[in-house]
Formats: C-alpha cells, sequence, structure tokens
C-alpha cells in the first residue's frame, strides 16, 4: 500500500498488539535544480557525474537529468535512496583547454 508519509505518526507506546516495530524515515522533498550524484544496484550510468534534480514528489522518487543536458534525456523514478546532494559551493569549473 502507498501513503503519503505525512500522514503518519509513530505508535503509542500503549499500543502492543501486533509486536512488531514499523519505522519510516521521512525525507523533505528535494528543491529542483539541487545537485546529486547517483550510485547503487541497478544504475548503469558512470558514477562521479552530477545529474540536477527535476521533480521529487516526495514519494521516494525522483526525476534526474545530466548536469549540462543530454539532448533531451532525463531519468524518471531514480529512487533517493541512490542519491548523495552535492553542495554547489564545491563545485569548481574550470575553463576548457585547448590542445
Amino acid at each position: 500500500m502507498k501513503v503519503n508519509p505525512t500522514y503518519l505518526r509513530p505508535a503509542s507506546p500503549a499500543d502492543t498488539t501486533t509486536g512488531r516495530e514499523l519505522t519510516m524515515v521521512h525525507e523533505a522533498p528535494l528543491h529542483p535544480g539541487t545537485l546529486v550524484t547517483v550510485a547503487g544496484a541497478g544504475w548503469k550510468q558512470p558514477p562521479g557525474e552530477l545529474y540536477v534534480v527535476l521533480r521529487d514528489t516526495g514519494t521516494g522518487r525522483v526525476s534526474l537529468v545530466s548536469l549540462g543536458g543530454n539532448n533531451g534525456r532525463y531519468w524518471r523514478g531514480v529512487s533517493r535512496h541512490l542519491l548523495t546532494t552535492v553542495d554547489p559551493t564545491r563545485v569548481r569549473l574550470d575553463p576548457e583547454q585547448t590542445t
């Protein structure tokens, strides 16, 4: 069953009927334009490349585009667990070198 994590609340300590615990981690949606790297099982693109978040609906999946574009290609439904946000102040642009 899919449910928006904002509708969930922790179980009260007095509720011990199930004997199981369910732990949900709610992550705030990423803002469009956030720089990220992607790595993990199922990701076939080269590691270490930068991507830009296009959309995060809060369901644990995002849409991404390669930084600088990729002929209009983008990826939909990428798991948030595969993403690492990048601090944009740590990105350095080097001028293109001519040989």
